[in-house]
């Protein structure tokens, strides 16, 4: 027998074995894959009951009244101002609800009032806007207003010289200045800047939409209001039926909403909302909206892209998938580090949590 010859079993041997191996790799690589289920988001409920009233406790216990504003602090708490009752409340992400600030606690100068928007800086420290002033909390048993006062004007100045005309929403920005929108006695739209010192100043704009946010006489819109990291603001107009974003040099331009009423998913000017009530911004830049007669919360993405996470456009109360949850009138919306979004249901009198899981 040759060298040759005697290998031939052996090489035969090999190929052989090569060929079952490569088979068995190909029916391996055409098995189907497991399949990964998909994130959805999911509605619960934090804190609150349906019957208006005051009452602390843990979940299902607590009662709010007219609850509008709502922040969260990173640390696992929840800041609501509770208009109805002139406190604020703390909710833990668990559920229990203490009294953090009220009338009962300290002695503020003025009193607590009609408790309309909620901001929190990076120290800690608490804004509300109650009626035409601006409130700085820095403990359940310090504040003092750091802006305006309880007459109805509008004059750019230092704290208590300075005059807002009709506040409701405002944002604030990662160096602690607030923005707000406000109108002049004239009936015109304007966006003011409040500095961490009580600063008063109105923003120049350079509106070229072509549409107007200008009030009507007896008749204004509450607008909503949220300010990205980057410094942009974006603020709700014409009825609250789209969104315009400001950049820092003061251009205006359309983000999202056709300028009309009604419930459409889509980009830019084919969306349409109906009445946002609240917004905020995530990390990202994303915004999140509440979109208060469609009862529903909305996304929409820094190129305008517009989502529906939860709601259905019908009013009600249920927990469960984003599109088959329900929600009566939201308002308040805030979102923490872990993009985890809670958002003051004013109408249940509920704190709501929307997680994507």
């Amino acid at each position: 027998m040759t060298k040759s010859s005697a290998l031939k079993p052996r090489f035969a041997f090999f190929f052989a074995g090569l060929i079952l191996l490569l088979s068995a790799c190909s029916k391996n690589s055409s098995a189907p894959k497991p399949v990964v289920p998909s994130k959805k988001w999911i509605v619960s409920t934090v804190a609150g009951s349906a019957i208006p009233g005051f009452a602390d406790g843990d979940t299902t216990q607590v009662q709010f009244h007219n609850a509008l504003g709502i922040v969260a602090d990173n640390n696992g708490n929840l800041f609501v101002g509770d208009q109805g009752n002139f406190r604020i409340r703390q909710v833990t992400y668990s559920g229990h609800v203490t009294t953090y600030a009220s009338k009962n606690i300290t002695n503020p100068s003025p009193a607590f009032g009609n408790i309309n928007s909620l901001v929190r800086d990076n120290q800690g420290n608490l804004y509300t806007i109650e009626g035409n002033l601006i409130r700085k909390i820095t403990s359940p048993t310090n504040s003092s207003v750091l802006a305006g006062s309880l007459s109805a004007n509008y004059l750019d100045g230092t704290g208590a010289n300075a005059a807002f005309y009709l506040i409701a929403n405002m944002a604030i920005d990662n160096q602690g200045n607030i923005f707000l929108p406000d109108y002049d006695t004239k009936d015109n739209f304007l966006l003011r800047k409040v500095t961490p010192g009580g600063v008063v100043t109105t923003l120049l704009l350079h509106d070229n939409t072509g549409i107007s946010s200008n009030g009507l006489p007896n008749y204004h819109y509450f607008y909503a209001i949220a300010v990205d990291p980057s410094g942009n603001i974006y603020v709700t107009g014409n009825g609250n039926c789209l969104i315009k974003k400001v950049d820092p040099a003061g251009n205006v331009t359309v983000l999202a909403g056709a300028g009309n009423l009604g419930f459409v998913d889509g980009k830019g000017r084919s969306a349409q909302f109906n009445t946002i009530l609240g917004m905020t911004c995530d990390a990202s830049g994303n915004l999140w909206v509440c979109d208060g007669d469609n009862q529903a919360i909305r996304k929409v993405t820094p190129d305008g892209t517009v989502t529906t996470i939860a709601g259905t456009g019908t009013i009600g109360y249920a927990d469960g998938v984003g599109t088959q949850a329900l929600f009566k009138f939201p308002y308040g919306i805030t979102v923490d580090n872990n993009g985890v979004i809670f958002v003051m249901d004013g109408g249940n009198n509920r704190v709501r949590k929307l997680e994507y899981k």
